[in-house]
């Protein structure tokens, strides 16, 4: 009898130590509960005015960037628009994935908001672009003839395609102005572009130039050619009037073409460019690959791109379009 009653005392403190315990015998601690989570819905837009808050006139809208809050992100689809799902209740501070943004946009620090939001509450999630007093929506095309659209049935090359993918993509009009000139070289368009800019007021330069330095015979050599040279100064004048450089490179020229230096100049085009890219990094320009995108889309019959030995047909400028629309829109490889 004596030894029973003592095996249930213990029994009845075993069962009355408060909760379960560790290996060392020591409470174990109350499960954390889990915050309710909640969805929340915003929309990215071009801050022109840089107010941080999203005013009337304020109509474009950025795609594909990825909004984060508190460890959930959702991405802005065509208008803008995003969804983050089951963010934790608590005050929540919203943060942009920089790697998301197309060149040039930056996002602002943003303020911290309540979870579960007001009702009708929308996220505004402002990017802003360096173009100082620059014209939003404002591209300027600068080169030689191709850059004026010969070759072209309406002579408006690449622009008007371009205004179009772009308007489509922002979700207002975008202009494109033509600031070509036919017969130049690059040299020529780094004398010329401060005139050009100064009276347009670009947000965004577009720069074609170097089909016509072939036509010099120092140029016969990619390292004893202006080219480079050139594209140096063009992206420095571009950078110091506040607007935005995108940097073509030489599209090919076409190889049915009966010029017997038709190959030849074809390997300069390649070579002048491989030397082009980095050095456009470089100096903090963006690269609309020209020579890839007609590469590209001329991979069984090249010469079908154009109207003559080196002036693209629409087809040729569709694939120029798309190589400096792509360019614009897409984030940079890391």
């Amino acid at each position: 009898m004596r030894a029973l009653r003592v095996v249930s005392l213990a029994l009845i403190a075993s069962g009355c130590g408060g909760g379960p315990s560790g290996p060392d015998g020591t409470p174990s601690p109350a499960p954390t509960p889990s915050l309710p989570t909640f969805p929340v819905s915003g929309v990215v837009y071009y801050d022109e005015n840089g107010s941080g808050t999203l005013d009337a006139g304020e109509d474009a809208r950025v795609p594909g960037v990825v909004v984060g809050i508190g460890g959930p992100t959702g991405q802005s689809a065509s208008e803008g628009r995003f969804t983050v799902a089951g963010v934790a209740q608590g005050t929540r501070t919203p943060e942009v994935v920089a790697a998301s943004l197309p060149p040039f946009f930056a996002a602002p620090p943003m303020a911290a908001f309540p979870v579960p939001p007001p009702p009708a509450f929308e996220l505004g999630v402002p990017l802003r672009l360096p173009i100082g007093g620059n014209r939003a929506h404002t591209y300027m095309a600068f080169g030689d003839s191709i850059t004026q659209g010969d070759g072209s049935r309406r002579r408006d090359g690449y622009r008007s395609r371009l205004e179009g993918m772009l308007a489509g993509h922002w979700g207002v009009p975008a202009r494109v102005i033509d600031e070509g000139v036919g017969g130049t070289r690059s040299d020529d368009g780094a004398a010329r572009i401060d005139t050009a800019l100064r009276r347009s007021r670009p947000a965004y330069t577009l720069v074609l130039y170097g089909t016509n330095d072939w036509n010099t015979f120092a140029c016969r050599r990619v390292d004893s050619c202006f080219t480079r040279s050139s594209v140096i100064s063009m992206i420095r004048s571009i950078k110091a009037a506040g607007s935005l450089p995108v940097i073509g490179t030489l599209p090919p020229v076409n190889p049915a073409f009966t010029d017997r230096l038709a190959e030849d100049r074809n390997g300069w085009v390649v070579d002048t460019n491989a030397a082009l890219r980095p050095l456009i990094r470089a100096e903090g320009g963006v690269v609309a690959d020209v020579h890839a995108a007609m590469t590209r889309a001329g991979a069984s019959h090249l010469d079908e791109l154009f109207s003559d030995h080196v002036h693209p047909n629409d087809d040729g400028y569709a694939a120029v379009a798309d190589a400096f629309f792509r360019a614009i829109v897409t984030p940079p490889a890391p």
